[in-house]
């Protein structure tokens, strides 16, 4: 998808064993109840789409189930990232105007938060039995936010010069609860 506008709705549908399954460019399409499975990369969001990604499900890809990058302000709401082998989503040079609802579970990374320039609100998801629950890395400075993390390896894993705001999150029965490295400030 090159450019679409909020007029252009994918619902209701199945899409697997793919490298990518679905890739948008730009726009603003609305990608509801889908769900993502067995493919490479389930949904990538590049340059600057702003749409609004509800109700899929992300499940079995082999890299990343939601890739948001370069500067894309995508919406991810009500979603499900489940046995991802990389990652369930991952915010890369992205600030989506909304990150909340979403349920993370089984997947080697939850969500990553990587590089400057990618500081989103991300509130009230929850984390269970990840491997890491959340990862901030590389001088990101997001907003984290009445989450949930329960039952994962580590719940928050703050790295490489990255200064989140963690307020209000409950983080119990993890291995590590918060693990700060490599000249990370979290306030």
């Amino acid at each position: 998808l090159k450019g679409t506008d909020a007029t252009t709705h994918i619902i209701d549908c199945v899409i697997k064993g793919a490298t990518t399954g679905i890739f948008v460019q730009g726009g603003a399409p609305l990608l509801d109840r889908l769900t993502l499975s067995g493919n490479k990369i389930g949904i990538e969001l590049r340059g600057k789409a702003a749409g609004r990604v509800t109700n899929c499900r992300f499940v079995d890809n082999r890299k990343v189930g939601l890739f948001v990058k370069d500067d894309s302000t995508t919406a991810v709401v009500d979603c499900r990232f489940e046995n991802n082998s990389r990652y369930g989503a991952y915010l890369y040079h992205a600030l989506p105007r909304s990150f909340q609802g979403n349920v993370f579970s089984g997947n080697a990374i939850g969500l990553m938060i990587a590089y400057h320039g990618s500081d989103p609100e991300v509130n009230d998801n929850r984390f269970e039995k990840n491997d890491i629950a959340i990862q901030v890395d590389r001088a990101a400075r997001p907003v984290l936010r009445g989450n949930l993390l329960r039952g994962n390896q580590t719940g928050f894993y703050i790295y490489r010069r990255s200064d989140p705001l963690v307020t209000g999150n409950r983080i119990e029965e993890n291995v590590i609860g918060l693990l700060v490295a490599y000249s990370s400030y979290p306030e």
